[in-house]
């Protein structure tokens, strides 16, 4: 079993000591399907994720079960839209059961072990008509490299002030991907969501 350690006690931990005692505690998040560690600001996450998404396979399954021993109360949905729905919310589940936990826990390990670089930081939202996102413009001095931009998960600080600002920020990159993780804002972090390994 995995130490625990409060959100208290690792704001108070001193600056020098952060690294390592990120790197000796964390909190695990209490599922089965979520094994290793996950940094407390991301427990709320992905157990939703974990919960969303199984809910969502499980009608995927329904369907594909459905379309295949060909169910008669099913019988006026065509047996195609049955197996799309089936193959996306399989797709779904395994999204949130797989890969966001993986991504996260990742995630987690990078922000415990890797020290951050420098960065310039700017927020924009994309209001669609379903979901809401919100994105990262980020500016890598020391990565030589363009701008990145990229989404990240809502924090539960308020961002519109951020909105079109710069603002000085320390970034956790992935050392082997070299893809951003996390964001050390003077609010608090901000988690890169799930990204392609290319950027």
């Amino acid at each position: 079993m995995l130490c625990c350690l409060s959100d208290a006690a690792w704001a108070a931990a001193p600056e020098l000591e952060i690294h390592r005692l990120r790197a000796a505690t964390y909190v695990g998040a209490c599922s089965p399907r979520v094994e290793g560690p996950i940094h407390p600001d991301l427990i709320r996450y992905v157990r939703t994720a974990l919960a969303a998404s199984g809910l969502v396979g499980l009608a995927g399954l329904a369907a594909l079960l459905a379309a295949a021993l060909e169910i008669p109360a099913f019988t006026p949905v065509p047996r195609w839209a049955l197996i799309l729905f089936g193959l996306v919310g399989l797709g779904v589940a395994y999204v949130g059961v797989v890969v966001a936990p993986r991504w996260y826990r990742r995630a987690s390990w990078v922000v415990a072990t890797t020290r951050p670089l420098p960065a310039q930081l700017t927020l924009e939202v994309d209001r669609g008509t379903d979901t809401t996102t919100l994105y990262a413009l980020l500016d890598i001095p020391d990565a030589s490299r363009e701008a990145l931009r990229f989404a990240v998960l809502f924090p539960q600080w308020e961002v519109e002030p951020w909105y079109a600002t710069r603002t000085e920020v320390t970034v956790f990159l992935d050392p082997e991907s070299k893809r951003p993780v996390a964001i050390q804002t003077p609010k608090g972090m901000l988690w890169a969501k799930p990204h392609p390994r290319k950027m």
